[in-house]
């Protein structure tokens, strides 16, 4: 599979206040190849990736991670093991090369967000995020260049979805937060991205005039900016940024619509 990255596309209905999971975690370019061939990258690349992805064992989803140096995918490693339902996982590192792995996990139905870390070729064992909200879903994190790790997520106390923001900076978390304006609407679906010159942007779907729109804010370094609609040269933008590389996922990955790739 040859696959246009770097970020992760996730599909989700909504019906009656309940949702349903589509997993769509790349947008995808197949080509033909075999699996010999599917397990390096192309030469002219010349870059670091990782790859998280989930597995079902015939009861529940596993996340399973592989890291791509000089050309070479290492052999997937089974991150979780648990009574779980493990989904939406999501990965960056920081400048020291401590990976930083956070999921979605569903038990009986309800969803909270799991991580673990990769340092020194050792997992830390799985913590959770310290929220209390009645849902959390669908995270989103970046390291921006001062070390900080940001997260966001859709999440709620007992109503519609929010898009919820934290970091963790020196070991501890800040307060979750909304970034979204409250209201009877679901805000879902956020992605954390950073600019070259270091800025924060989320980007998120809010249920507008009978439709999903894309909704993106900014941190000035102080305080998000005011939501504003995306507008289409800015989507086109965007995806010329994502589309510029490619690299050919592992073969050992079975399905890769249930993948999420982090190129360095």
């Amino acid at each position: 599979m040859v696959v246009d990255v770097v970020h992760e596309v996730n599909v989700m209905k909504w019906m009656a206040g309940k949702f349903f999971f589509l997993f769509l975690f790349l947008s995808v370019v197949i080509s033909s190849g075999s699996m010999a061939e599917s397990s390096t990258v192309p030469p002219s690349s010349g870059r670091d990736a990782d790859v998280v992805w989930i597995e079902s064992d015939g009861i529940r989803h596993e996340v399973f991670f592989s890291t791509l140096q000089d050309g070479k995918w290492s052999s997937p490693y089974q991150v979780t093991d648990d009574s779980f339902d493990n989904l939406h996982p999501v990965i960056d590192r920081d400048k020291q090369g401590k990976r930083w792995l956070f999921w979605t996990a569903s038990d009986d139905g309800r969803l909270s967000l799991h991580y673990a870390t990769l340092s020194d070729s050792e997992w830390s064992d799985i913590q959770d995020v310290p929220v209390e909200l009645n849902s959390s879903i669908a995270p989103s994190i970046v390291v921006d260049r001062k070390g900080v790790l940001w997260l966001v997520w859709a999440g709620n106390t007992g109503g519609v979805d929010d898009i919820y923001w934290t970091t963790l900076q020196k070991g501890k978390w800040s307060k979750a937060r909304t970034l979204n304006k409250k209201d009877e609407v679901p805000d879902i679906l956020p992605e954390i991205s950073l600019s070259e010159n270091g800025t924060i942007h989320v980007i998120w779907k809010k249920y507008i005039d009978g439709r999903y729109q894309d909704i993106q804010s900014t941190w000035d370094g102080k305080k998000w900016s005011a939501p504003g609609i995306v507008e289409g040269e800015d989507m086109a933008d965007q995806e010329v940024l994502q589309n510029e590389n490619e690299i050919v996922l592992p073969g050992f990955i079975k399905d890769d619509d249930r993948a999420f790739v982090r190129m360095y």
